[in-house]
């Protein structure tokens, strides 16, 4: 096994160097297994909160030789300070990772990534510990407003112009990949997805889900609500965690599982992340993470196929092309809603 630093500065002082992916190589053999030659990313922050984009990704290579890990982060953040959160988490997983996985074998690796989660909680909640004295949300759009941040009976709230008040309660969905070895882990929690490319013999392109989105859609998590948390929170009719008793009773979250959340994990909003493992082989293509801005508009085997028109040019353009396809579909669809942050992240083999 392996150990781990005592303090954050302990961790950040021992992180090995890290380079992007090499340029793609020629296709391979059927039999041939599929390596990580390339990874890109693409951030576009819609138009539905002005010019704030709460999405936050970076995609890199850990390590070098036949023990490289090809890492890709994707987080969603949400509530006033979400942005900050999203990176902040980000920021302390990544580092974690760094730290850990040129060190420990593959059967370690799902520990890693859950003690890497555990350490992304805890730093943002530490953000609560210093909050600004304002906030301006949404940003660049006429229905900006800035908020004082004050605390009422210990609990931040944020007081718009009127004097009303709204709880200071903020998080991050997260979805992370590692693939090392012909092997690949994805771990998340929240609503953005990961998404296996295959191709066929014949070309033909299909996209196989690898996760499912932790919200009151899902049976699984809806017991888990009902089973631990049911004197304090219930799920809506269109899939809510809803707080039912005390102070803030009222307060919904569109999600049962994320990051660094401080009062609604008494309500059962819990940041343990499901982990998943597969082994590559000659049919694997790509992988794409992305967050809900993509999903809400593109299903798992269009996004493939799309990625795919794009491959060639490389993952980087794989990806715009992937979050503009996304975007365009959703301007077509919902002309007067607005397009939520959009990201993805294409891995090709």
């Amino acid at each position: 096994m392996f150990g781990f630093p005592s303090s954050y500065e302990q961790l950040c002082a021992s992180l090995p160097c890290f380079t992007l992916g090499e340029p793609r190589a020629s296709k391979r053999g059927i039999d041939e297994p599929a390596p990580v030659v390339e990874m890109g990313f693409a951030t576009y922050a819609g138009d539905r909160y002005g010019t704030l984009n709460q999405d936050w990704c970076i995609a890199c290579q850990i390590g070098a030789g036949p023990d490289a890990a090809y890492v890709g982060l994707v987080l969603d953040g949400h509530g006033l300070m979400g942005e900050r959160c999203a990176e902040v988490c980000g920021t302390a997983l990544l580092d974690h990772l760094k730290f850990a996985l040129h060190s420990c074998s593959d059967d370690d690796v799902k520990v890693v990534l859950q003690s890497a989660f555990r350490c992304a909680h805890l730093a943002g909640l530490d953000l609560y510990k210093e909050l600004p004295s304002d906030y301006t949300y949404p940003r660049g759009m006429s229905m900006e407003e800035t908020y004082r941040i004050a605390k009422r009976d210990g609990v931040p709230v944020a007081v718009d112009s009127y004097g009303d008040a709204q709880l200071v309660e903020f998080g991050t969905t997260c979805t992370v990949a590692v693939i090392r070895n012909k092997q690949m882990w994805v771990a998340h929690v929240g609503d953005s997805m990961a998404v296996r490319g295959r191709e066929s013999l014949g070309g033909i392109f299909e996209g196989v889900l690898l996760t499912s989105c932790h919200n009151g859609c899902n049976p699984v998590e809806v017991e888990r609500i009902q089973r631990h948390h049911a004197s304090i929170s219930s799920i809506t009719d269109d899939g809510y965690v809803s707080v039912d008793a005390g102070q803030w009773r009222g307060t919904q979250l569109a999600v049962t599982r994320a990051l660094s959340h401080q009062l609604l994990l008494q309500a059962g909003v819990v940041p343990e992340p499901e982990v998943f493992h597969h082994v590559l082989d000659s049919h694997d293509c790509m992988l794409i993470i992305a967050s809900d801005g993509v999903w809400d508009s593109v299903r798992p085997g269009e996004a493939v196929k799309v990625a795919a028109e794009k491959a060639y040019d490389g993952a980087r353009h794989a990806a715009q092309e992937l979050v503009e396809h996304a975007f365009q579909f959703s301007k077509a669809q919902h002309p007067t809603r607005g397009h939520d942050n959009t990201t993805a992240i294409v891995f090709l083999y």
